[in-house]
């Protein structure tokens, strides 16, 4: 507060700082819209019309649709510092997680949303730093990684269950460094698992489990120490890397 008080003050001093305040409200109150998120013929993003102070959670029923509001953070706090973020949408857009974030914390609180019925349902986590939230293809739960000091772990979560119970997928003996995160195939048979060492990108690991049999963990690359990127086209890799190739 003494910080704030000081700046308002420094600030109040400089001539012209109106014309200044009003230049950048005018240029800066601007309609935005986040990209969108492909589910089937739906379309999911955030959007903000120049009047709001927080973005929008809406959807599309195919790209020349209406916009339809789907989760408004603007009326849930008095000082409009609650904003909700699209965390994951199910496969088939039925169902998706959203997260809720006080002021500017790095922690947000998931919560599940039946785009259907419009309405948050039972199944969410409680507040706290998720990362890599995918739906398994059938909808009964999703998988996520949450930090903790540790050492983060890649777990999976079924809707409704305590999430103190949550299965173990990935990670058990990883330390503080190592950030794991998965992310489902299209075609929701694979979960596609990277481990990220440090922030830089620069050494990554991936490896694969069959979702659909629950099969074992298989590695794709663990000891290359390279920038690596992979996506699924139907059931077979696409890996980009800069291992033994420097121009990737």
């Amino acid at each position: 507060k003494a910080q704030m008080a000081f700046t308002v003050d420094q600030l109040g001093k400089v001539a012209g700082r109106e014309q200044v305040v009003a230049a950048l409200a005018r240029f800066s109150k601007v309609d935005a819209r986040g990209i969108p998120t492909l589910r089937g013929k739906r379309l999911f993003f955030t959007t903000r019309k120049a009047d709001q102070q927080q973005a929008v959670l809406a959807m599309r029923e195919g790209s020349s649709g209406q916009d339809i509001v789907l989760v408004d953070p603007n009326p849930m706090s008095p000082d409009h510092t609650t904003s909700v973020s699209l965390i994951t949408v199910s496969l088939d857009g039925k169902l998706l997680v959203y997260g809720v974030r006080q002021g500017g914390e790095d922690e947000v609180e998931l919560r599940v949303y039946d785009v259907d019925k419009r309405a948050d349902v039972p199944g969410g986590l409680p507040k706290a730093r998720y990362f890599g939230v995918n739906f398994d293809k059938a909808k009964q739960g999703f998988w996520y990684s949450r930090w903790v000091s540790e050492g983060s772990r890649v777990r999976y979560h079924k809707l409704g269950d305590d999430p103190a119970k949550d299965a173990l997928v990935f990670g058990d003996g990883l330390g503080p460094t190592e950030i794991p995160s998965a992310t489902l195939s299209d075609n929701g048979r694979w979960l596609m698992i990277r481990v990220s060492v440090g922030s830089s990108g620069d050494n990554t690991r991936y490896y694969l489990k069959n979702a659909e049999t629950n099969g074992p963990i298989l590695t794709v690359a663990d000891t290359l120490n390279s920038s690596l990127a992979i996506d699924m086209a139907g059931d077979q890799l696409v890996i980009e890397t800069n291992w033994q190739a420097p121009n990737h």
